[in-house]
């Protein structure tokens, strides 16, 4: 959930000092508040581990570089293959 709303967490350490001030919700209750009162559902609808999340950003990439290598050839090349002999 904390990962869908962009929260960063390296900042958790303030939003969890619930013990040393009482007026503080628990970390994990503050986060599930947060998410309901932003995206407006419960829990997320597909929980993804962060392998999951790399592995689609670097297949993301990869795919942008493909496209990008075969727009920049010449017309007369695109879609063909170099023949050597």
């Amino acid at each position: 959930m904390a990962r869908e709303l962009g929260l960063n967490p390296k900042k958790f350490g303030k939003l969890a000092n619930h013990h040393q001030e009482p007026w503080k919700r628990p970390l994990p209750d503050f986060i599930a508040a947060l998410y309901v009162k932003r995206l407006g559902k419960p829990i997320p609808a597909v929980v993804k581990t962060i392998e999951e999340i790399a592995a689609a950003a670097l297949a993301k990439k990869r795919a942008k570089k493909t496209r990008k290598l075969i727009a920049s050839q010449p017309p007369n090349e695109q879609g063909s293959v170099a023949q050597t002999e």
